[in-house]
């Protein structure tokens, strides 16, 4: 029945498309160091990413008040300005399926609660998407995932009803706000998951292990 429907895919940034984890820690150390704090692991970022910038900096200096956790978040960003991208690539599996949705004419995007001045750097750095016929980010709409504007925006720009997109995404706010918009969901298991984490408690509708599973999704 999902293979009759599904006419559009959209997908979360970080820890589903591309793996950012190394540029955020290294833009998180620099401003820890900047500050007086040690560094943090990779592992630790990758489990606060989905929640967004000021929570990785809550989660590396949690005994902090909230004054220094921001102003080590303002200058961490400063920091990922300066070298986002330099160690960014695709999880394996993605650029081939990039290709395959561009060699069928599938229509596809990218919702992420990344603000534009990042996001976009980063997407035209990749040149498979540069037939991505949607990029909503962080600063596009009011609210931000698990909200269903952002992703009402991007069925709207896909020229698709919700009912008709699959969202791939690696962490609970991302399948919430699937939901929340009546979307299909599935969980990108190659992504930022906190070992913690029970995905079944999620409810999505598909649970992928390599990207070009969604491929069985369609006839080609």
């Amino acid at each position: 029945m999902m293979q009759e429907k599904i006419k559009g895919i959209l997908f979360d940034l970080d820890g589903t498309l591309l793996d950012t984890a190394k540029d955020l820690t290294y833009a998180l150390n620099l401003s820890l160091a900047d500050h007086g704090y040690a560094p943090v692991s990779e592992q630790l970022v990758k489990e606060s990413v989905s929640q967004g910038s000021l929570i990785i900096c809550q989660t590396a200096l949690p005994t902090q008040p909230v004054e220094i956790q921001l102003r080590v978040q303002k200058t961490m960003l400063k920091h990922y300005q300066d070298v986002s991208g330099h160690k960014t690539d695709f999880f394996n599996g993605i650029d081939s399926l990039i290709n395959r949705l561009d060699c069928h004419g599938l229509s596809y995007g990218i919702v992420t609660n990344k603000v534009a001045k990042f996001a976009r750097p980063l997407v035209a750095k990749f040149e498979l998407f540069t037939q991505n016929t949607t990029l909503i980010s962080g600063d596009s709409t009011t609210h931000n995932k698990p909200n269903a504007q952002p992703m009402l925006l991007a069925a709207q720009q896909l020229n698709l009803l919700s009912s008709d997109i699959i969202y791939v995404g690696d962490s609970r706010t991302d399948i919430y706000a699937a939901k929340n918009a009546g979307m299909k969901s599935a969980i990108a298991t190659w992504g930022y998951i906190s070992s913690g984490e029970k995905i079944s408690d999620w409810n999505a509708d598909l649970i992928l292990n390599d990207p070009n599973d969604l491929l069985s999704l369609f006839n080609f």
